[in-house]
């Protein structure tokens, strides 16, 4: 697998929320803030080798930023079909010189030397598809009206497809975002082989929270059913066995996890909380100044890079803040105020010692003076 440049939504196909890249060092510094206008804002950069790419759902484009300066490099429309609707869906992956996105429709993948279309996959349908995970020579995605998607990620061919049940959601893809590792597939309370599509276990999708599994050593996890959660457990991944439930002290909603070096991060209304990975036991819990009011955002969740953790505590007015924590210790290193959050906002990702954080109406990249 072409490695370099590689991203996707959450960091990788695994969903662990853990970045390839560095993040800043020293005190934290805005570097830039680029203004993008749009009613329907959710969405999650992919950056790598100097550029970040954005898809922008109203405009149904894909837009290609300078890393450095925020300037724009191109753009790209992705086609559309039938229906006319155009709404490009949030999280684009890279890999080896191609930018997967889809809209409601379509799945394009970009050649992101140049903005040009490399292929597009018809669909024919406006129910909308998931965030891409790309992995070794395929690219999956779960299309809402009739299931899980394998393409060959350089023709766009159809490898296999897995049928779903129909499932609209204000989540995309249904509310259901397909996970790979290990060789396997993971979606919808399943494990399938990542070549062929077969199903290797199943459990009771209604125990859990499907919506984005994450792996990490062999253990799959997962947010308690229904909402609100209020546990996270852990399953072995090539089984489905349970291993452990965690439910952190004075949790009301637990957000999406983070796994990186032995531990699993996960935040609620009120704190951070560091769990031992094989075991659930709890290693740290730091409660922020000002609270945290990403609890129900699952595009808030926090992501890490290197030993450092990065929380966007969400908030209105001046309480909204980027936090970067000892992921070893639990202890606050710098904050960083960012604009106010409204309703739309979208995932972090962090490249090359930069923090780019979604923002109402925009894009901030954050960088270190170190």
């Amino acid at each position: 697998m072409d490695t370099i440049g590689t991203i996707m939504y959450r960091g990788s196909a695994s969903r662990s929320g853990q970045m390839p890249g560095r993040g800043p060092t020293g005190s934290p510094r805005l570097r830039f803030r680029v203004d993008m206008p749009a009613n329907w804002n959710y969405f999650a950069p992919a950056a790598a080798a100097g550029v970040v790419y954005v898809a922008r759902a109203e405009f149904d484009d894909v837009v290609a930023l300078d890393a450095a300066t925020g300037a724009e490099r191109w753009r790209c429309t992705t086609p559309v079909c039938d229906s006319g609707q155009p709404d490009l869906i949030d999280g684009p992956a890279l890999m080896g010189g191609l930018l997967y996105v889809a809209n409601q429709e379509n799945f394009v993948a970009v050649d992101t030397t140049d903005g040009t279309v490399a292929w597009c996959f018809e669909h024919h349908s406006n129910w909308g598809w998931s965030p891409p995970a790309v992995e070794k020579g395929s690219v999956y995605a779960v299309n809402a009206l009739d299931g899980l998607y394998a393409l060959d990620r350089l023709t766009g061919s159809l490898r296999w497809r897995f049928e779903l049940d129909p499932e609209k959601s204000w989540w995309v893809g249904g509310g259901r975002i397909a996970t790979v590792a290990e060789g396997l597939v993971f979606v919808d309370g399943r494990a399938l082989d990542a070549e062929t599509g077969e199903v290797v276990w199943q459990i009771d999708r209604d125990r859990h929270d499907w919506r984005c599994p994450v792996v990490s050593e062999n253990r799959l996890y997962l947010l308690s059913s229904p909402w609100p959660h209020q546990a996270v457990h852990a399953l072995d991944a090539r089984t489905g066995a349970d291993l452990w439930s965690a439910s952190p002290r004075g949790s009301y909603h637990v957000n999406l996890p983070v796994t990186s070096s032995g531990r699993l991060f996960i935040t609620d209304g009120v704190a951070i909380h560091a769990l031992d990975a094989t075991s659930g036991a709890a290693s740290w819990r730091y409660a922020p100044d000002g609270g945290l009011h990403n609890w129900d955002r699952p595009n808030c969740a926090p992501v890490v890079a290197g030993d450092t953790l990065y929380v966007d505590t969400g908030g209105r007015g001046d309480t909204r803040m980027l936090l970067a924590i000892n992921a070893e210790t639990g202890r606050e290193e710098w904050r960083f105020p960012l604009p106010s959050l409204d309703r739309k906002t979208g995932t972090m990702t962090v490249d090359e010692g930069v923090v780019y954080a979604p923002v109402w109406l925009g894009l901030v990249a954050v960088e270190g003076t170190g």
